[in-house]
């Protein structure tokens, strides 16, 4: 009887603690609880202006004002709410300063980039009560954003990058944030593969694209995401997911998962800080810590996940549940599913733009790809594919759409705008129902898996001919890019 309450006491106490850290990571974001007063405010300055769910507005002009809260805010109790300043002047502002310590800062266009530029005669106690303030953690963040490498403590929870002052104050800073961004400006670094057949991980060297290692599992190694340097692959018979360190070629543990919870798709949050898991046997996704490889929580979906993604401004997981024909949407502020989206049959691969704004879902069983707008989690169409598309990837201006037509075992290229086909390759002999496709550094190859064969190809998309084959000795399921070499 004794050692049955010990267990009941050590099962509350555990239960305890899970809802614990349910609860801290449910908390809403403070951008999402404006203050009437201060809409109001908003609304008073800006007549028109639309204020977004992330608590930033836009006026009728265009202009973007993103929110900065300070660590401890000055309105814990309840006060009315005032504009203090304007700078540089109230016509023109590019910061507006509240009395409760919350201020708005003007998203200003540099070229391709933007960012933001505090005005020169700011006071300096504002600079550094600015320095001192953070995003809210639902931020949605502008396209090509990079904030001044000397306020990085704003950046707090989101998924917002950083570059040096004197970049960003450079006159050819808007002409470069595309190389600046691209992983081609990391240099080749490296792929790797994983092989459910035969358990494998290989690596590719990025610039010669032939194998430099392998690393056999004694699993099925299934979906990878890279995180604070290190590589995670999730191995679906064994329900864990290992952890490869690529630079020093070795591993370095496993996280554990439940049993038969036979986890498929994998991704990180951009700033490095959890994991998610899609486990496919008891239809859950697992939020992982990354600094200490514990599960903090389960979020319950629809029946079968696979391969997930975050949006790249960290706000959004979205995964493909493969028996229902779903998508679902997955908030990353307070890790609950938001939304679903019934899309096609046999849902497979996801391929979102850098903007965060639009997602394509291959639809293996229906031989289409869904379009989606992820902020409204509506279908806003869909492309009529070959047999049996799987892999997706976007070009690098995200002007063309590639499409991995396993069945017929070629390439289709679709034009992202008019959802019309204006190319198709066909795959060696040698290579064998692609899974899965990803850019070269550089965005003018496409590297191919192949499911069937112990061989992967090479796509010029400036010919469209498959130039170049490597032989890995085994099959392949899934590719990823690294930046290590």
């Amino acid at each position: 009887m004794h050692l049955k309450h010990a267990a009941a006491r050590a099962n509350l106490v555990w239960s305890l603690v899970l809802l614990l850290c349910a609860l801290l990571l449910t908390q809403p974001a403070e951008a999402t609880r404006l203050t009437s007063d201060l809409s109001d405010l908003v609304a008073l300055e800006f007549p028109g202006a639309k204020i977004r769910m992330d608590g930033a507005f836009e006026t009728n002009s265009g202009d973007l004002f993103i929110l900065v809260i300070p660590g401890n805010p000055a309105n814990k109790k309840r006060v009315k709410i005032e504009l203090q300043n304007s700078y540089p002047n109230r016509e023109h502002p590019d910061v507006l300063v509240y009395s409760n310590g919350w201020c708005y800062l003007k998203v200003r266009k540099k070229g391709k980039a933007c960012t933001v530029i505090l005005p020169g005669e700011l006071p300096e106690k504002l600079r550094k009560q600015l320095a001192a303030c953070h995003f809210p953690s639902d931020l949605i963040v502008p396209e090509n954003f990079l904030l001044p490498q000397s306020f990085k403590l704003m950046v707090g929870d989101t998924a917002v990058q950083t570059a040096n002052d004197a970049s960003i104050a450079s006159p050819d800073f808007g002409h470069i944030v595309k190389e600046h961004v691209s992983r081609g400006n990391l240099g080749p670094g490296s792929f790797a593969l994983t092989s459910l057949g035969t358990g494998i991980i290989t690596l590719l060297d990025g610039l010669t694209l032939t194998k430099t290692a392998d690393f056999p599992t004694e699993g099925t190694p299934c979906s990878m995401a890279w995180a604070e340097g290190l590589l995670y692959i999730t191995d679906q018979a064994k329900n864990r997911v290992l952890m490869l360190d690529a630079v020093k070629r070795q591993f370095l543990g496993q996280i554990d998962l439940a049993a038969h919870s036979a986890p498929r798709g994998i991704a990180a949050l951009p700033n490095g800080r959890l994991l998610y898991v899609a486990e496919s046997g008891s239809n859950d996704i697992a939020i992982i810590e990354i600094a200490t490889k514990k599960v903090l929580m389960r979020t319950k979906v629809s029946p079968g996940p696979g391969q997930l993604v975050v949006t790249p401004n960290g706000n959004f997981v979205i995964a493909v549940n493969v028996p229902s024909g779903l998508v679902t949407f997955l908030s990353t502020l307070n890790q609950s599913v938001v939304g679903t989206v019934k899309v096609g049959d046999i849902p497979t691969s996801i391929a979102v733009t850098q903007d965060s704004s639009t997602a394509y879902i291959s639809n293996r069983g229906s031989n289409t790809v869904s379009i989606l707008e992820i902020a409204s989690r509506k279908i806003l169409g869909s492309i009529t594919t070959g047999t049996g598309p799987t892999g997706l990837a976007l070009s690098s201006d995200e002007s063309k759409l590639y499409v991995a037509q396993a069945k017929e075992n070629t390439i289709g290229v679709y034009d992202t705008k008019t959802r019309a086909k204006i190319a198709e390759a066909k795959l060696p002999l040698d290579v064998d129902f692609p899974n899965a496709i990803s850019l070269t550094p550089g965005g003018q190859q496409l590297l191919v898996s192949s499911g069937s064969t112990d061989t992967i190809a090479t796509l010029d998309l400036t010919k469209m001919q498959f130039d170049k084959q490597s032989t890995i000795g085994h099959s392949s399921h899934n590719i990823l890019w690294l930046p290590v070499k």
